[in-house]
């Protein structure tokens, strides 16, 4: 084709036909560019339609993990409300100095000597905001949704870090000097446990502030995890509501 449109000009200018020449030289270049559009047009037509393969693939994906993530939500959210009944019960118990519920004083201690975080694992929607994808949706309502979740998730692994410390730093010291440890443990933990050793004085801890306040400590990490798994399960809802209609439009 190249050598097509030169011999057509070699041959105009051997015609001494410069005026046509430069017509056709102006023609030629409009053709090339009109190709060159055309072409690009294609290129972003293609580039589109891949990347728009890439989002439904993972919305499906989006769409199987939030789902997952629910079930995992609503058993922390168990767990954790166990747990601030224990810690709530260890605090009605200290608070009337009732000593005929000692055995169950003993039996809910356990409670307070965790530190059971929440170890949220998104892998998909973390590789989703890895590559930025967020910034691609199109629709502000999902946009927000998924804004709304890497937030709570973020707020989430704070928790999770101030638990930590918190156990570390207050709770299992408080325990190692006051309380012998394989006694209260929550049977979940006890199997394996040496018994035995030295008892404890339970009508001291009746008196005691400092465990007062350990377990009002550890009822108020537990209450705010409490409220954070709520939110994470509002939102993970309705980003599911929101994706399982995207999907089945993309499917009709």
């Amino acid at each position: 084709m190249i050598k097509f449109f030169r011999k057509i000009r070699q041959q105009l200018l051997m015609e001494n036909k410069t005026s046509r020449y430069f017509k056709y030289a102006i023609g030629e270049i409009i053709l090339v560019v009109i190709g060159i559009l055309i072409a690009l047009q294609v290129s972003n037509w293609n580039d589109k339609r891949l990347f728009d393969q890439k989002m439904e693939i993972y919305y499906s994906k989006l769409f199987e993990e939030i789902e997952s993530q629910l079930i995992f939500t609503k058993g922390k959210n168990l767990i954790h409300e166990d747990l601030a009944k224990k810690l709530n019960s260890v605090l009605d118990i200290l608070a009337t100095k009732n000593y005929l519920k000692t055995d169950t004083l003993k039996k809910n201690l356990g409670a307070v000597v965790t530190a059971w975080s929440a170890n949220y694992s998104l892998n998909v929607f973390n590789e989703f905001i890895s590559q930025d994808l967020l910034s691609q949706v199109a629709d502000p309502e999902l946009k927000n949704l998924f804004i709304e979740l890497k937030n709570n998730l973020s707020d989430m692994n704070s928790m999770d870090t101030y638990n930590a410390d918190q156990y570390n730093s207050l709770i299992e010291p408080f325990i190692a000097n006051n309380m012998n440890y394989a006694t209260i443990a929550l049977p979940r933990y006890k199997k394996g446990l040496k018994q035995g050793g030295p008892t404890i004085d339970y009508k001291a801890l009746f008196n005691s502030v400092e465990l007062w306040n350990v377990t009002t400590f550890k009822l108020e990490t537990t209450n705010l995890y409490l409220r954070n798994f709520k939110r994470i399960q509002n939102v993970l809802l309705k980003l599911k509501i929101k994706l399982e209609t995207y999907n089945l439009e993309k499917n009709d």
